[in-house]
């Protein structure tokens, strides 16, 4: 049987059991509990140079560079942490408390062996042209809190279609340390940028549900805000075997940027009290400073760059316990 038609046959099957709902929403437990692992991914849009090497195999120097995307390539999915907690009056409206993260990327690339390195600065260095090794390292880390007050219709688990709306606040961390460190001879020299992206963002929320027996549903849920983003960036970058120091500088500011949330699910009641929710979750933000994007290769200091684009995906599962 084809996959398509699954899906219409089991809502046909269904239909068949619509006594099994009742004609009034639970109203037994009023609070519930859902922690969950999460198994999330990190992505940036950007894809700038980093430096330029040869590995001694072509004529002239300089054939292959290295980019940021390099970087994030070593970097895999990561367990975090998301606790959800509801205080439900009645079967039309709930209010959530929602925590996620606790999570941290870390990617890395190493150059060396042959290669002569050259990192491109539009000035003279000691010991970025021509090293002898080079390492770069992301480490980017994400939390997220964020109250929903939600209202649903009609009221939950009374019909096999259901939907609802919630408005809300959400606070976001987003922070990002990117690392050059550079060895010529017997010199080692680095370049170290630090990003702190805090949003406080008001946001809308959305959900669709299809319920078609009464232990098993599945649907998705969006949220989307504004939010304002307090973000603060370090510059230190020095040269000669660390000894002399090229830039040593922070920048901070207070700007507009937005965010979108994405959350396929599906939940199996597996007791009154117990419920299995699985979930894709996609989170994604417009507008933010990374680290990698305050790279800069001339004398002066550019204006801090708020213009990232960064995504964390992956799944999410546990149990929901009501009480």
């Amino acid at each position: 049987m084809k996959l398509k038609w699954i899906t219409p046959l089991f809502l046909i099957y269904a239909g068949l059991f619509a006594h099994e709902f009742p004609k009034h929403p639970p109203t037994d437990y009023h609070f519930a509990l859902y922690p969950n692992l999460l198994l999330w991914d990190y992505t940036q849009a950007d894809d700038d140079t980093v430096a330029d090497y040869d590995w001694g195999k072509c004529d002239g120097l300089f054939q292959k560079t290295l980019s940021e995307q390099d970087i994030l390539d070593s970097v895999h999915y990561e367990p975090g942490l998301g606790v959800t907690f509801k205080y439900i009056p009645n079967g039309e409206q709930d209010v959530e408390f929602r925590f996620l993260g606790l999570l941290k990327w870390w990617g890395r690339r190493t150059i060396g062996k042959n290669a002569e390195i050259s990192v491109p600065f539009n000035f003279c260095t000691v010991d970025w042209s021509l090293a002898d090794k080079l390492q770069s390292v992301n480490t980017s880390t994400f939390n997220s809190y964020d109250i929903t007050w939600w209202f649903h219709s009609p009221a939950r688990k009374t019909s096999y279609f259901a939907w609802g709306w919630g408005v809300g606040a959400r606070y976001m961390q987003i922070d990002e340390e990117f690392d050059l460190t550079v060895t010529k001879s017997d010199r080692v020299s680095i370049y170290d940028i630090d990003s702190h992206n805090n949003l406080m963002a008001a946001q809308l929320a959305g959900e669709f549900i299809v319920q078609p027996y009464r232990f098993v549903g599945w649907g998705f849920t969006v949220r989307g805000g504004i939010a304002a983003d307090a973000l603060t960036t370090d510059s230190y970058l020095s040269d000669n075997n660390d000894s002399q120091i090229l830039r040593n500088a922070r920048d901070s500011k207070v700007h507009i940027c937005w965010l979108v949330e994405c959350n396929p699910f599906l939940s199996i009641d597996l007791h009154s009290r117990a419920t299995l929710r699985v979930a894709y979750d996609v989170v994604y933000a417009q507008g933010v400073a990374l680290a990698s994007d305050q790279l800069y290769f001339g004398h002066k200091v550019i204006p801090l760059d708020d213009s990232g684009r960064v995504g964390v995906h992956g799944l999410q599962a546990g149990l929901s316990f009501q009480f």
